[in-house]
């Protein structure tokens, strides 16, 4: 209860600070844009008609449950305030500024000790009320929807599908606390409605406001209000100095300038109309057109003299090849890939892994709070030692991470040949897009969820025993819709010897 009181300050606390930056009242501080954005109208509107109902049922199952329905709405004010700043800023181009926005929400939610929150409070009973717990827990993880561009709705699915898990259990058990399991499921329903609404692929950050700067994701994270940045094209004018009035407005009704005469010369290839007539005049005059023609005589008819023939025969015309043609073709014929460097560094909360190739890496010092993506990596491998957030692997070829522990879980998108190895604890692995994934579970994590899509060639391999062999199992790949006449509806069961 201590660690959950610390908690709860802690969110008030970053709750302050970004209330100045998310459209706050702090004396002298200027919003980069005025008004509320139509996205944060609409977050309020869930926040009270779907979270508030949570709250009260969480009331009704003792102060533990309470506590964790007051973190989670601590959770969406944070998530508010992001949300006033995205509304109201342009997205940064430099992504250390954009992480200091979008991951202040997780420097509260740090302080969360999961392995601790699984065990039931003193004066619980174990059989009581742990699922209750753990499915709180897992709903905490819907927040980390904004640090997907591509597919945040997705994430909220397999958030509410991890809920679910302990909330079938807990309505199971405890039929009298079916209500409050719904209520929270009601919540994922609603977000993921509300993601795929306003917020698509991603932050909807507002394209005509000021670029979030360095100075604001600092002022942010400190507490401040940071000031819009200056429009293009200079700052604006200052206000006038007390006792001075304004410029009077410009005078109503003035008569416009006068239309500008066309340039003598402006039209100089257009025939005018005299120069039409006189030609049509030529044209009317029949055969006395052929009057002023100068008379051919006998010997200068190239027909009738062959000698003139001669002079002027034809010569054949030879294509000769253009200089230019040619050194565009060498070029494009010189012009190979560029070739892009490796990278491992960490940025901000990111660990970065690009173009390994034939590399054997590892990342030590690592915290919950970061994530590692591993993008265009071939023939190599990755070791992560300590706890991390996620582990994403977009478009790698023949790569494989070992990680330790997963907060969230280890995704592979457009990948060939990779494996992933999870050492400790580790909820989900997904797998999108990719041919050739082996997956290797250890004792620690027998409950993770596979979640596949468009991918073949998949098996999962998990210990026999203690002596560090493996029993592979393949995941299907294949399957078959059949009518039920029974149930009125179409079955999908895996097919046979499709594995």
């Amino acid at each position: 209860m201590a660690d959950l009181a610390q908690l709860v300050s802690r969110l008030e606390a970053v709750v302050s600070r970004l209330e100045k930056v998310g459209g706050g009242d702090a004396p002298g501080a200027a919003a980069p844009t005025e008004g509320v954005p139509a996205f944060v109208e609409a977050f309020d509107d869930l926040v009270a008609q779907h979270v508030q109902p949570y709250v009260d049922e969480s009331a009704k199952l003792g102060d533990h449950i309470k506590k964790q329905a007051t973190i989670f709405t601590k959770g969406c004010e944070v998530l508010r305030k992001i949300l006033m700043v995205v509304g109201k800023c342009s997205e940064p181009k430099d992504e250390k500024v954009k992480n200091k926005v979008i991951f202040s929400w997780m420097e509260t939610f740090a302080a969360v000790n999961k392995e601790e929150m699984k065990k039931p409070p003193k004066g619980l009973e174990p059989k009581e009320k742990t699922n209750h717990v753990k499915m709180c827990i897992e709903g905490w993880n819907v927040f980390s929807w904004i640090q997907y561009p591509k597919t945040p709705a997705v994430w909220v699915t397999e958030v509410h599908d991890q809920v679910m898990y302990h909330g079938n259990r807990v309505m199971k058990d405890n039929k009298d606390d079916r209500a409050y399991v719904k209520s929270f499921k009601n919540i994922f329903d609603q977000m993921a409605a509300y993601i795929k609404k306003y917020h698509t692929t991603g932050l909807s950050w507002n394209a005509k406001g000021p670029q979030c700067t360095e100075e604001m994701a600092k002022n942010l994270s400190a507490g401040g209000a940071a000031a819009p940045a200056p429009p293009k094209g200079g700052a604006p004018p200052p206000p006038p100095a007390a006792g001075i009035p304004p410029p009077p407005p410009a005078p109503v009704g003035m008569p416009g300038p006068p239309p500008i005469a066309p340039k003598p010369g402006a039209n100089k290839g257009a025939p005018s109309e005299d120069g039409i007539s006189a030609l049509m005049a030529a044209i009317n005059r029949g055969g006395e057109v052929t009057k002023g023609l100068k008379k051919v005589s006998r010997d200068q008819m190239t027909h009738k003299n062959p000698e003139l023939r001669k002079q002027h025969t034809a010569v054949p015309f030879v294509k000769k090849e253009s200089p230019s043609h040619k050194s565009v073709a060498s070029s494009m014929a010189k012009k190979t890939v560029k070739k892009m460097p490796p990278k491992l560094e960490l940025e901000g909360k990111k660990w970065i892994v690009e173009h390994q190739e034939g590399a054997n890496l590892k990342i030590t010092n690592c915290n919950m709070k970061q994530t590692v993506y591993i993008y265009k990596c071939t023939n190599s491998t990755l070791q992560i030692e300590g706890k991390v957030n996620s582990v994403i692997l977009d478009s790698c070829k023949k790569f494989g991470v070992a990680v330790n522990d997963v907060v969230s879980g280890v995704e592979t998108i457009n990948c060939q040949s990779v494996k992933v190895q999870a050492m400790g604890v580790c909820p989900t692995v997904s797998i999108d897009k990719t041919d050739g994934c082996g997956v290797f579970l250890s004792k620690h994590c027998l409950d993770c969820q596979i979640v596949t899509a468009k991918s073949s060639e998949m098996n999962i391999s998990i210990p026999k025993g203690e002596d560090g062999d493996y029993s592979e199992y393949p995941v299907v790949e294949q399957f078959k819709t059949v009518w039920n006449a029974a149930k009125k509806t179409f079955v999908t069961e895996p097919a046979e010897n499709m594995g």
